[in-house]
């Protein structure tokens, strides 16, 4: 027959479990404050990097926003290979100018 438990045994066993998870909640907090260390670590990193060659997160993300809308523009079938390779410069341009409109709107407005 199984051993009855008094209210004193399952008390300090709910205080252990009490403090087990109290210790894992702050492990948690420790480890999210490490990531969130890290991520900016490697985004300061990153930002130097592309500083040293003159380059700019914002124009990486320009990058690869105009790169990501002329693939979806191909894919669309709304332009070509051949239009872009005679017209590339005309479609990335305006692009560009469309993306720095809205992001100047955006810095307006905050």
């Amino acid at each position: 027959m199984a051993k009855k438990k008094t209210v004193e045994e399952l008390l300090r066993e709910q205080q252990l479990f009490e403090e087990q998870w109290e210790r894992l909640e702050k492990r948690k907090r420790a480890l999210e404050m490490k990531k969130k260390k890290m991520f900016r670590q490697t985004l300061t990193a990153a930002q130097d990097l592309f500083l040293d060659y003159g380059l700019d997160l914002k124009d990486l993300f320009l990058t690869v926003g105009v790169a990501s809308y002329i693939k979806e523009q191909i894919e669309a079938g709304h332009i070509s290979i051949e239009s872009l390779t005679e017209n590339g410069n005309a479609i990335i341009a305006a692009k560009v100018k469309t993306v720095e409109s809205v992001n100047n709107g955006e810095q307006q407005e905050g």
